[in-house]
């Protein structure tokens, strides 16, 4: 392991701040940070747990990281014309689900477990009617509401390029001499372009196919009880389904190749389970986005972000997410049994 490697686990500590906020941003980007989930070992096991946790040891600086993922003067979040502030949120391994011993859980929250999320921008606050141009606006509130699992996917997948944007081309052509139909190349062109080399194919998820199956929405409504508004807490509805607390904000994932344009990016979309859950409950798996005690006043609720710098997670309006309903989540790592 490198120096630079050894420096950014072991963290030092004698750093001036301004050297541990840089270095900080350093692991947020190499998804670094994700500290050693004690509790979790004594419950999961350590050869389990130490198999997907860094080894680091050590509990971030809430405030220092919500600060850095959340503003773009630190590089890790941006403004965009459309969605406003797009937060990011690392790379890193997550707690989802609850214990089988809560009682205020129910079966398709269970069993807890550990998954690893890839890196994602996702809005720092709900949709907005004027963002959107679709639903119209929560009880008391600015958030988008009454619009359908169906009414998100054909707002994002519908949204028509700038003129301006580039876009990538793959495959070569059959007059191309070898060194452009190698699978690695492409290149880019304006979506208004035509060409005789210039073609297409269609490929979409079998998931976004289906218009009938139940899809998952997180985060409890702003007039629904504590208990349903825990971040582990799910709801399902027909993608149809619109109702006075539906509503919605959207994710991207971060572009892996500098050299593209900057336009040639992953479409916005609305978030998976994991990575809105892993939004919610950051590196220690609270039970709200703020903590583990519940907050009854809305607004103060909404005034309390999670730990990345993200607001209106819980107890504002449920949010769709790409994902199909499914009750038992099927967990990539699950816990190995407790030997008594």
């Amino acid at each position: 392991m490198t120096d630079t490697a050894l420096r950014l686990l072991s963290r030092c500590t004698d750093d001036s701040p301004q050297d541990q906020a840089k270095l900080l941003v350093a692991e947020l980007r190499a998804g670094l940070v994700n500290p050693s989930l004690v509790q979790l070992h004594a419950e999961l096991g350590d050869e389990i747990a130490s198999q997907v946790c860094t080894p680091t040891g050590n509990q971030p600086n809430e405030g220092l990281v919500r600060d850095l993922c959340s503003n773009p003067e630190h590089g890790l979040a941006y403004d965009d014309p459309r969605w406003g502030r797009m937060v990011y949120v690392p790379t890193g391994v997550s707690i989802v689900g609850s214990k089988d011993d809560d009682t205020e859980a129910y079966q398709d929250e269970k069993p807890q477990h550990l998954v690893y999320v890839p890196a994602f921008w996702m809005q720092q606050h709900p949709a907005t009617v004027a963002q959107a141009g679709i639903g119209e606006p929560v009880s008391g509130g600015e958030a988008a509401v009454n619009v359908s699992w169906t009414d998100c996917h054909e707002m994002l997948t519908k949204s028509e390029p700038s003129v301006a944007e580039h876009r990538a081309f793959r495959g070569g052509s059959w007059f191309f001499a070898s060194t452009y139909c190698r699978a690695a190349y492409r290149f880019r062109l304006g979506p208004g372009c035509r060409g005789v080399c210039l073609g297409f194919r269609v490929a979409s998820s079998p998931q976004d196919q289906d218009s009938t199956s139940l899809r998952a929405l997180r985060g409890g409504s702003w007039d629904n009880a504590s208990s349903c508004c825990r971040a582990s807490n799910r709801l399902r509805f027909a993608p149809s389904n619109r109702y006075y607390y539906l509503g919605f904000r959207v994710v991207l994932s971060p572009q892996q190749d500098s050299s593209l344009p900057s336009a040639v990016l992953p479409s916005y979309r609305l978030p998976l389970e994991d990575e809105f859950e892993r939004a919610a409950r950051g590196w220690d798996g609270r039970i709200y986005p703020w903590g583990n005690d519940w907050i009854e006043d809305r607004a103060e609720r909404l005034s309390k972000p999670s730990p990345w710098g993200i607001y209106g997670l819980s107890g504002e309006a449920w949010c769709w997410t790409q994902d199909k309903y499914v009750a038992d989540r099927r967990p990539l790592i699950r816990p190995p049994e407790v030997q008594t």
